[in-house]
């Protein structure tokens, strides 16, 4: 799902704090491209088929090519988010050591382990932005600022997070299921990826963080929220919205909606 960030403007780029919310938020990209530096507990990042083990300290760049979504995290999790827009890539990231800041979907990893003295380093930049939020001028200097520093501290950092690419079953079953999140039948599913159903569940459960059900459930949310962006005003009514991404029933959508929403889906806060 292409998210559009609602960004200030005069501003090249956010910042804000990440706490656990009511609900989950869908797998999403955007054009801007994302960094993401862990304070606290642990999590799980799916990122395309890749997924990183996250714990404090670690930075992770998201880029507005590649689909993410926090599959799995600790109660206590917390870490800053930060975005920069286009044009700031622009702007500061033309020579070769940081022009790869401005590709859509490099190869690579791009999720290490800071040291413990950049990591406090970054927190400060990050602290102290919040207060020039009302002075555009100073926030995208500051916004510059800590792009270069963050990518240099990544540059420098020797050790990488906990990353491993999903296995080539696993793999195949979320892409069909991204591709067709109406699947009902997990053995046909199971069958087609070459595994065993049983196998594949606890391999899925493994790798990702979250059940086969659980994720062609978020699927089938992902695919009903871009219908109902892209639905005319008189055709938005629910039920066939709910039906046409996948699911069985209103009930069974509404039921999975609220679970991971934290809301109804006639709700929007």
């Amino acid at each position: 799902m292409l998210e559009k960030l609602p960004l200030p403007p005069a501003h090249d780029g956010a910042v804000w704090g990440y706490t656990m919310p009511s609900g989950d938020h869908p797998r999403h990209h955007h054009v801007e491209l994302e960094l993401n530096l862990v304070q606290a507990g642990t999590g799980r990042y799916l990122v395309d088929d890749r997924v990183h083990a996250l714990t404090p300290g670690a930075l992770i760049w998201l880029f507005p090519r590649q689909s993410h979504i926090l599959v799995d995290r600790s109660p206590d999790y917390r870490m800053w988010i930060v975005v920069f827009r286009p044009r700031l890539l622009r702007r500061v990231c033309g020579d070769e050591r940081r022009r790869v800041l401005r590709a859509l979907a490099p190869t690579g990893d791009f999720c290490r382990q800071l040291p413990a003295g950049a990591f406090r380093r970054l927190e400060r930049q990050l602290n102290e932005m919040k207060a020039r939020e009302g002075d555009a001028a100073r926030y995208n200097a500051a916004l510059a600022s800590l792009l270069l520093d963050a990518w240099e501290d990544f540059l420098v950092a020797e050790t990488p997070a906990v990353s491993a690419d999903l296995h080539p079953a696993v793999q195949r079953a979320a892409q069909l299921l991204r591709a067709a999140p109406e699947i009902d039948d997990m053995g046909e599913l199971a069958r087609k990826a070459g595994l065993s159903r049983t196998r594949l569940s606890e391999l899925f459960h493994q790798q990702t963080g979250v059940s086969l059900v659980d994720f062609r459930n978020r699927a089938r949310l992902e695919s009903f929220s871009a219908l109902r962006a892209a639905a005319k005003p008189g055709e938005r009514k629910l039920l066939p919205l709910a039906l046409e991404a996948g699911f069985g029933s209103y009930q069974q959508f509404y039921r999975v909606y609220y679970r991971h929403h934290g809301h109804g889906p006639g709700t929007e806060g």
